[in-house]
Formats: structure tokens, sequence, C-alpha cells
């Protein structure tokens, strides 16, 4: 743009519309208001905790610290890490510092409930995994890439605040569970 005066136009524009455009939510928030359907296996609904039902919270899961992954079956990174990602899941079971205190689901970006279970069979996943097939939670998230993890810890008060972001994978299972009991202090 040549013209100053169309400069000063665009820009007032901009501002204009950064004042009548809602806030963008906190992940606090996004969590908060965050319903997944409750699992149809009763392993992985025994696993959270969760009672029979439509539909469920995050802070309906029985524990201080919720580990979320979002992935999606055609990420190579994903499928290429599963292991790891069930190897963490074992550890996070077995260890007195985190068994009954900490859970970890994943939600597939994209992926329909098909692709998921397609996931789960394919990568003998130990945790549950949910379908957002029509990309709802990931736009809310800001279109995070794949993987992604999310730490949310409970507060005294009950409520969940998320603590923990990190795109990519992970180094080891042992290098992210310290991160985890870290978290958890």
């Amino acid at each position: 743009m040549r013209n100053p005066a169309a400069r000063y136009v665009a820009l007032a524009l901009l501002f204009g519309l950064a004042l009548v455009s809602p806030p963008l939510a906190s992940a606090d928030d996004i969590w908060s208001t965050l319903r997944l359907p409750v699992p149809k296996l009763v392993g992985d609904r025994d696993y959270l905790g969760l009672p029979e039902g439509d539909t469920f919270t995050l802070a309906q899961i029985d524990a201080r610290l919720i580990v979320v992954q979002v992935y999606s079956m055609y990420c190579p990174i994903c499928q290429r890490e599963a292991w790891k990602v069930n190897d963490l899941v074992t550890l996070i079971t077995n260890s007195e510092k985190t068994a009954g205190k900490v859970k970890y689901l994943a939600i597939g970006a994209g992926n329909t409930e098909f692709e998921v279970d397609f996931y789960r069979t394919a990568y003998n996943t130990a945790y549950p995994l949910f379908s957002d097939g029509d990309y709802r939670l990931h736009k809310r998230l800001g279109e995070v890439r794949t993987p992604y993890f999310y730490m949310l810890k409970r507060n005294a008060s009950g409520q969940l605040r998320q603590v923990y972001a990190k795109a990519g994978a992970f180094d080891t299972p042992k290098a992210f569970m310290d991160v985890i009991i870290k978290q958890l202090e």
C-alpha cells in the first residue's frame, strides 16, 4: 500500500475487528468445558473411574494429574512413537508415585471412530482413545501439530489447570515419567 491514507484505514479496520472479536478461550476454559463420550470399553471406563453414561468432563476423571495426547492415525511420528507411549503408560500404572494418581488418554485429531479403533488395534494401546473426527477440539486447541502432549493438574479446589504443553515426541518413557512426577509435586 503506497497510499498512507489507505494504510491508516486498513489499520483502523484491523484494530476495530480486534475490539469486537470474542476473546480466545484460555487453556483452562477449553479443558473444563470439554465433553467426551464415555468409553464403550469397560476397561477404559474403569481406568478413568467413570460411571456409565453418555458424556463426561475431564474433571470427572479420578486422578490428580491427567496426561492428554493429541495424535493422529496418519501422523508418522505418532505411529513410530506408539511403543514409547505404551511403555510410558505401563510406567505410570506400575509406579508407586503415579499409580492411581495419573491417568493417560489420547484424542485422535480428525480421526473417526473407525480410525481410532484401527490405531488401538494396530498399536495395542493400553489407554483410552477418543475420536475428534470433526476437528472440533483440535481447532479449539489452536490446531496443534501431532503428537502434542498436555498435563492437567487438579488444584486444591478440584479444578483442573493446564501445567504442561509440548509439541513433538518425548525422548524416553523414563524421561517423560520424570516430568510427570515433577508435576505431581
